[in-house]
């Protein structure tokens, strides 16, 4: 959920910069079942943009059910078709997840009709290719693609991006007086939700180009031991000890490896890396 206002030298997205903007990372083969339970406890009714990591099932498994959430175009009563235009949402991809997202979904990708041919109107998603390193703008937010590898040499983007809370308008308000002390209304984020190693370039490029790190989301699916596609915890720790986030939350782990929720996150105290493990629906506020 970002409040950021709209870059225009970047955006895609022509949404009211007054508008809360909602940006989903990943819709994985859960993602209903997670919408259903976490999306509109939070007070996210909508979706204004998409952005893929990786073009696994449990990325973009879950691509169908977001038209769900496409708002109906207005003015709605005037409109003299037999079924209700969708406000488009944006999806931001690799080329190459782009190329699994046609083959999984072909009725998802906009195609013009062959003659004689009916134009359905299953869907109103825009495709917009991404690059690494390029930053680009996804329902007025801007984020930067960061390649890590997830298994031998299949490349995963993560993302780094910064959220501001709604006291932050612009660059110059971002730190608000607040007795002799300023509060800052934003957070840097570093998100790498799939990596068995960190590419050089990506960490120099982590490090040298990117504001300090409030907030790393990092993957670690076991706890000691190794696995060829994803960080181990041990493996999540040495990043963490390089980066110097703020605050990290670990992220796809396997329950049965680990020990039970309270009880690891106290163990991980222990470490005093502010690291704790992630679960299902939480927050963060800005």
């Amino acid at each position: 959920n970002n409040d950021d206002e709209d870059d225009d030298n970047a955006s895609n997205d022509q949404m009211p910069s007054s508008s809360v903007r909602n940006i989903v990372i990943d819709v994985g083969k859960t993602f209903r079942e997670n919408a259903i339970r976490f999306l509109h406890k939070n007070d996210v009714h909508s979706i204004d943009a998409v952005v893929l990591t990786h073009e696994h099932m449990d990325a973009f498994g879950g691509l169908d059910d977001i038209r769900g959430f496409q708002l109906p175009q207005r003015p709605y009563l005037e409109n003299t078709l037999p079924f209700s235009p969708r406000t488009p949402i944006s999806i931001y991809l690799s080329s190459n997840c782009f190329e699994a997202v046609k083959q999984q979904f072909s009725y998802l990708v906009p195609r013009p009709p062959k003659k004689g041919q009916i134009k359905r109107h299953v869907a109103s998603l825009q495709y917009n290719t991404i690059h690494h390193f390029q930053p680009f703008v996804a329902g007025g937010l801007k984020m930067i693609p960061l390649p890590v590898l997830h298994g031998g040499n299949f490349v995963c983007n993560g993302y780094a991006f910064t959220v501001r809370g709604r006291g932050c308008d612009d660059d110059a308000n971002c730190d608000i007086n607040s007795g002799t002390e300023k509060k800052k209304y934003e957070m840097n984020v570093v998100y790498l939700s799939d990596i068995s190693r960190m590419i050089p370039e990506t960490e120099e490029y982590i490090m040298k180009n990117l504001p300090p790190t409030d907030v790393l989301v990092v993957d670690s699916l076991l706890m000691k031991r190794q696995n060829p596609v994803h960080f181990s915890l041990n493996d999540a720790v040495e990043l963490v000890k390089r980066l110097k986030p703020k605050r990290t939350y670990i992220v796809g782990v396997n329950c049965d490896d680990f020990l039970p929720h309270d009880e690891m996150n106290e163990e991980l105290s222990k470490l005093d890396l502010n690291i704790q493990l992630a679960y299902d629906g939480l927050a963060l506020y800005v």
